[in-house]
């Protein structure tokens, strides 16, 4: 198994870190984020159940980001099952034992991302709902780009069953970005990677 984990970093690291952005300081703000909870883990930090959309039961994910001199490629993991998804709470005292599972992607200089999305199952919710929460939440991640020092143009998506059909379609979907937006929305979704199944269901489990 950790072979195989050490293989798919081999290749998600060969093709993210070459990949640099342009300067992060045109991105905004996307606030309050006084609001994030944010806990130090030592060598990564995990903001924890940030709502990144209007939806504070179904738009949440926790990011875990490493500690780098310079902005950190971003893995995000779909967090979907036949095309439902809830909110994947890590319990209070057990962050660290959780983080412990991503180790090897923290090493390899990845941060992680596990998001949620509005599930189909609500009577309220129709395709492409999913695809869109996704995309929002990459907007959202690059809008906080600088503050956490991610790199918005290094950003990947992985996921299983349906969220591996999710990742896709955010990957080969039309452009969202609405320039006149003073939301996250203004920022472009396109992503650098797909990777459409991997080796984090420790973590999602």
């Amino acid at each position: 198994m950790l072979q195989c984990v050490h293989r798919r970093l081999s290749l998600l690291t060969g093709l993210l870190l070459p990949v640099f952005a342009g300067p992060a300081s045109a991105l905004i703000a996307a606030g309050p984020t006084d609001e994030i909870r944010k806990i130090d883990l030592g060598a990564v930090t995990l903001r924890k159940d940030v709502v990144y959309g209007n939806d504070s039961d179904a738009h949440v994910f926790n990011a875990f980001v490493v500690k780098s001199e310079r902005p950190t490629p971003v893995l995000v993991y779909i967090n979907s099952g036949g095309w439902r998804s809830k909110p994947r709470r890590i319990l209070e005292g057990k962050e660290t034992e959780f983080a412990a599972r991503l180790q090897p992607y923290f090493d390899a200089g990845l941060s992680l991302v596990q998001v949620s999305h509005r599930s189909l199952d609500r009577d309220d919710v129709y395709w492409p709902a999913p695809m869109e929460d996704v995309a929002r939440a990459i907007q959202y991640l690059r809008s906080m780009s600088e503050e956490w020092s991610i790199d918005p143009a290094r950003i990947s998506l992985m996921g299983r069953s349906s969220g591996s059909h999710v990742a896709e379609m955010v990957a080969y979907s039309q452009e969202r970005a609405d320039p006149a937006s003073d939301e996250p929305q203004r920022l472009h979704r396109e992503i650098r990677f797909l990777q459409r199944h991997g080796g984090l269901d420790p973590w999602i489990e």
